[in-house]
């Protein structure tokens, strides 16, 4: 038996990260967290960014993305720059001078997930950030119905000359029934003379 020269206390060891990796696809997520730290090679900085997610199956899961501010890679700046942008961009903020401005502004974006393999562990890739709020913006297209619009306009003289007829057939004079028309004298006196047998 080989002594570990100290105590472990479960209490004061780190836990391992067991951090949910999300499937890929899109998350609607608010800017969490975010710190500033130095690179490994003690030559740049970067924005540590900690996003949650807001809405759906997922909901409260979380996954982070990197924006490189200080490095000598400039493309690797630009490109952090650029994703930088875009975040206050969304958030409505022409201006960031703190971490705080970030976490305060509670910016909520559209992020594109993937999932990637880094030192045999998978994780969450930010592939891209959209904003939430684009689509619900556009205006929308009216609907143009031409043939239901054509079909009123042609049952119109038809319905009035309908209802024509009906107000003319209501106020129309009744036929009086033919009254017989009595015999004049010299009808009946005739009529008389054929019924009489003269000798």
């Amino acid at each position: 038996m080989v002594q570990f020269g100290q105590v472990f206390y479960t209490a004061q060891l780190p836990k391992e990260n067991t951090r949910e990796v999300l499937p890929a696809g899109e998350y609607i997520a608010v800017l969490d967290k975010a710190g500033i730290k130095d690179t490994k090679a003690g030559d740049g900085q970067y924005l540590n960014c900690q996003f949650k997610v807001v809405d759906g199956q997922h909901k409260g899961g979380v996954f982070f993305d990197i924006i490189n501010i200080a490095n000598p890679n400039a493309q690797a700046v630009e490109i952090g720059l650029a994703r930088l942008n875009t975040i206050l961009t969304i958030g409505g903020l022409s201006a960031c001078g703190s971490t705080e401005d970030l976490e305060h502004a509670r910016i909520h974006i559209l992020a594109v997930l993937g999932v990637e393999e880094y030192n045999g562990n998978k994780k969450n890739k930010l592939i891209a950030i959209k904003n939430p709020n684009a689509q619900s913006q556009k205006s929308p297209q009216p609907t143009m119905q031409p043939i239901q619009s054509q079909s009123y306009v042609a049952q119109q003289p038809i319905q009035a000359q309908s209802a024509y007829q009906q107000q003319q057939q209501q106020y129309a004079p009744v036929a009086q029934p033919q009254q017989p028309v009595a015999p004049s004298i010299q009808s009946t006196q005739q009529m008389l003379n054929d019924e009489i047998p003269w000798n």
